[in-house]
């Protein structure tokens, strides 16, 4: 495993290698924003991924055309055209209708970028999707979870962020910060174990997870600190391999001489570099205060439960940053 100065340096660099090796297939729904379009042009131009842009041909050209962006050599795909729409309709029907969808909903839907999209990843091995900017997250988790495979083991959809230092000698991960409001016990749990997964998969690092709370080691008593004593123990009697600790206050988990004084036996030792927050709010706020304040770099978030990683774009994202997403997602497929 690598230390953490190690990976931070080159985690994205290693993953762009690893892109130009083996170039994934990303399906890409939100093809009439400019930023994805120029994405798009810039992977396949430099052979880092192959883009398949969904919808409209005239349409997604005619947006091209007027920013002066070629289009030629990628992909494009409108879903109505595929020779199996119908099929596709079908199973989605056939899935779907003892919920009181019918034939003509499922037509309708799978006629959208989006719920195309998530149809083809079960039918694209090693593909991926990156979407955000013309889509809404609730829209994408019910997209996601009607019609792409769930992972074993994994029944809660979360999202997880990567953070780099300034001086690019420190990465960690962040999660949820994008899906669940405020998860329960098993829903901690399930949120712990993918984001040490993926953290493991995307820095080459061992995860030392922490999950976070108000409280370290019983330090106070309320339902809330409980809930995260729960969800330790749910994960540790499923993972019992995985370094993970809580409840631990941020400090404890990250100041060593702190985790020192407040949780000895830990043996996070102040060192975690996986932190589970306890609710949406609270990882919110300190997503923003990292890269605010402390000037860290953020990637994602990522979309993970599914077996299909979803790179979420967010409103702000550049074509730089959606470039970069679609790279790390890459090297999760």
């Amino acid at each position: 495993m690598q230390n953490s100065g190690e990976a931070g340096l080159e985690l994205l660099e290693r993953c762009k290698q690893s892109c130009l090796k083996k170039p994934k297939t990303v399906l890409l729904p939100d093809a009439m924003d400019l930023r994805v379009l120029r994405a798009a042009r810039y992977l396949k131009d430099n052979r880092m991924a192959e883009p398949v842009l969904i919808g409209s041909p005239v349409q997604i050209r005619e947006v091209a055309s007027a920013a002066k962006l070629r289009t030629n050599g990628i992909k494009v795909r409108k879903p109505e055209h595929d020779a199996r729409f119908d099929h596709l309709v079908r199973a989605f029907f056939d899935k779907s209708k003892e919920k009181g969808l019918t034939r003509r909903e499922a037509s309708d839907l799978l006629k959208q970028p989006l719920w195309y999209t998530a149809q083809q990843l079960n039918r694209e091995a090693g593909a991926l999707c990156a979407v955000g900017v013309g889509n809404g997250i609730s829209e994408i988790v019910r997209a996601g979870i009607q019609l792409t495979e769930i992972q074993e083991e994994i029944q809660t959809l979360s999202g997880f962020y990567l953070l780099h230092s300034a001086d690019e000698k420190r990465v960690f991960v962040f999660a949820d910060g994008l899906i669940v409001p405020r998860p329960d016990e098993m829903q901690l749990a399930d949120i712990a174990i993918a984001t040490s997964r993926n953290f493991e998969h995307l820095s080459g690092q061992e995860a030392r997870t922490a999950l976070l709370s108000f409280s370290t080691a019983g330090s106070a008593e309320h339902p809330l600190a409980q809930k995260v004593i729960d969800a330790l123990k749910l994960v540790r009697e499923r993972k019992p391999g995985l370094l993970v600790d809580g409840e631990v206050q941020f400090d404890a988990a990250i100041v060593p001489r702190v985790a020192a004084q407040k949780m000895p036996a830990s043996r996070l030792e102040g060192k975690a570099n996986v932190f589970v927050f306890p609710s949406l709010n609270a990882a919110d706020i300190g997503l923003k205060m990292a890269q605010h304040l402390g000037g860290y770099r953020i990637f994602g978030p990522f979309i993970q439960g599914l077996k299909s990683p979803f790179y979420y774009i967010r409103q702000e994202s550049t074509s730089e940053d959606i470039v970069n997403g679609i790279v790390l997602a890459s090297c999760l497929v």
